[in-house]
């Protein structure tokens, strides 16, 4: 099941951002996957805000290439997820090559388990993306928005107090380098686990680095392989060689674990020096390197910040933690990092929320990540374990083994989706069916499959809801009589608060209407009604209809996603993240709520 193309829903393309001589109050420092998810979620809120990168150019590279599921939601909700999903490979499978016959395949499985779709669920299977051509589908969507990046602009010291930050910077023009300060209210780091931004704030990176665990990486156009899939040879040598896929034209990023001497030999960057190691290690000398555009060494960093959040100056990505890539969590966490951290800023600095807001995005992130540290690190031990063991050992008990030890090191489950990652434990969610000790229970912030909606978790989708009525109408938008569904109706730049009416409670909305009254900056509101009320009985409802858009759940998906009976009502508040902030019964939780929240 599919969501279905968003130039139907120009209220996720990008617009242009209202006219504004104001200065940016909000700095970020680094302008990769990360920082450009912020400055878009930031723009989409109509926040003007100036992002810096010290390199001179864009840079190039497959690097994190693994999009999960639950950042296709998200990139939905942004307005950007059909343009990224151009560059797409679909359905990677590991092919594992015989070691005494490197042509032949002797094992092809999926990698990332891909789960059946759902009402709930419409996104089973993540994707292949490379990098460089993901950060430009971001870049084009700032551009439209009114934003720019500045290339050659590094962040070189700051200082803060209670009320802003000031910052020291370098700019690099035509090879001139100029020197500027500045001052902004919120500075953010997006730069990177050598982060400046970072280390001016004081901020403790905790962890270790293992030298003596190395990977050389490069992006190489390759002559003589399929281009799909991700091609192994290695498993359980001492030394092992993954070509996979990019999903443009014979592209394919190369792994690379094994001796020094081959190591060696990569360092000198020639491109016959890639060519003879993957053919002495592969023994497949038709496999020939016609070009290189990216190469280098990396090694096992793995640290979590003590805190990503001092004072006025947050951290997000590979700034905040830094881990194996094993699993493909480090841009999918970093860009989570983002768009929890964007909605929250933005309503500070329209001065809709109290700074205290803020504080939510480290204890509510903190958690998520020191799980996906754990996760990634235990994948990367395992990765590590199945090269350069002793070769004798491995061999008499690798046809015994052979099946458990590729299972274990290559596949990645359906929690790697993030789908289930929650912040039920949050000081900012609220779940009024529950009393407070349980519904802040969690002991895993990576979630469990098939647990019931709770507040804290991603908001299910839920296709087949009818237009019954709309306040306003938007051209491309679903008109009254069509169908539209629940992700094509939340917004990054507010709160949805749906109210689930049952025949019996016509009356109470307006209760409910009267409690939103105060919040109507920030939220837009949407009544979900059951089937079997006719839509003629709902339309006589005038101060319904006049006060948001009107659903009807057709097939019941809206109702089951969120545990609510046809014959209860019920409010239930989606942020812009996506996540649910509260399940309340009546105007006493929504005030409760928004408190929370708004810190007010």
């Amino acid at each position: 099941m599919d969501i279905g193309p968003l130039s139907s829903y120009p209220h996720l393309a990008p617009v242009p951002m209202e006219d504004t001589t104001e200065k940016p109050k909000i700095l970020i420092v680094g302008a990769g996957p990360v920082g450009l998810i912020l400055a878009l979620s930031l723009l989409k809120n109509n926040v003007p805000i100036r992002i810096i990168e010290k390199s001179e150019s864009f840079h190039k590279g497959t690097r994190g290439p693994g999009v999960k599921p639950r950042i296709l939601e998200l990139e939905h909700f942004l307005g950007v997820r059909e343009d990224v999903e151009q560059f797409a490979v679909h359905a990677t499978k590991v092919r594992n090559y015989d070691p005494k016959d490197p042509h032949r395949v002797i094992k092809k499985y999926e990698m990332v388990e891909q789960i059946p779709t759902t009402p709930a669920f419409p996104i089973g299977a993540a994707l292949t993306i490379p990098q460089y051509l993901h950060e430009g589908v971001l870049r084009d969507h700032i551009s439209r928005l009114g934003g720019k990046i500045e290339l050659g602009v590094e962040l070189v010291g700051l200082e803060q107090d209670e009320d802003g930050v000031f910052v020291d910077i370098e700019e690099t023009r035509d090879g001139k380098t100029t020197r500027t300060n500045g001052r902004y209210d919120w500075v953010i780091g997006t730069d990177g686990g050598h982060s400046i931004v970072r280390k001016h704030a004081q901020i403790a990176f905790l962890g270790e680095t293992r030298e003596a665990e190395k990977m050389y990486i490069a992006d190489c156009v390759v002559e003589g392989l399929e281009e799909e899939d991700r091609h192994t040879w290695g498993v359980g040598e001492k030394e092992s060689v993954v070509l996979r896929c990019t999903g443009q034209p014979k592209s394919f990023q190369l792994l690379f674990m094994g001796t020094e001497e081959h190591l060696q030999l990569l360092r000198t960057k020639e491109r016959n020096a890639i060519e003879q190691v993957i053919q002495e290690v592969t023994k497949r000398t038709d496999l020939l390197i016609s070009e290189v555009t990216w190469q280098g060494e990396w090694h096992p960093n793995i640290r979590m910040a003590e805190h990503f959040k001092s004072g006025r100056v947050l951290i997000a990505g590979d700034a905040a933690h830094t881990h194996s890539p094993a699993g493909g969590q480090g841009l999918n966490t970093g860009v989570m990092d983002a768009f929890n951290l964007g909605w929250k800023l933005a309503l500070v600095v329209k001065g809709e929320a109290s700074t205290k807001l803020l504080d939510s995005y480290e204890l509510e992130r903190l958690p998520v990540v020191s799980e996906m540290v754990k996760i990634s690190t235990g994948l990367h031990n395992a990765l590590r374990d199945s090269v350069g063991r002793p070769v004798a050992a491995e061999k008499a008990n690798r046809e015994k083994k052979e099946e458990n030890t590729q299972a274990e090191v290559w596949f990645r489950g359906r929690r790697l989706h993030q789908l289930e990652v929650n912040y039920r434990w949050s000081p900012i969610v609220l779940d009024q069916r529950f009393a407070d000790t349980e519904a802040a229970k969690q002991s895993n912030p990576y979630g469990a499959e098939g647990h019931e909606a709770r507040a804290g978790d991603r908001a299910p989708d839920a296709p087949k809801l009818l237009v019954v009525a709309s306040p306003v109408e938007r051209h491309g938008m679903a008109s009254v009589g069509e169908n539209t569904r629940l992700f094509d109706v939340f917004n990054p730049g507010k709160h949805t608060v749906l109210v689930f009416v049952s025949e019996k409670n016509f009356a109470e909305t307006s209760v409910i209407l009267k409690a939103l009254d105060e919040f109507k900056n920030i939220v837009h509101v949407v009544f979900v009604f059951p089937n079997q009320i006719p839509s003629e009985q709902i339309l006589r409802q005038q101060k319904i209809v006049s006060a948001g858009l009107v659903l009807k759940d057709t097939e019941g998906h809206a109702h089951d996603g969120y545990g609510v009976k046809d014959d209860c009502s019920s409010v239930v508040i989606v942020r812009p993240d996506g996540v649910i902030g509260a399940f309340v019964q009546d105007e006493n939780g929504i005030a409760k709520y928004f408190s929370l929240m708004l810190g007010k």
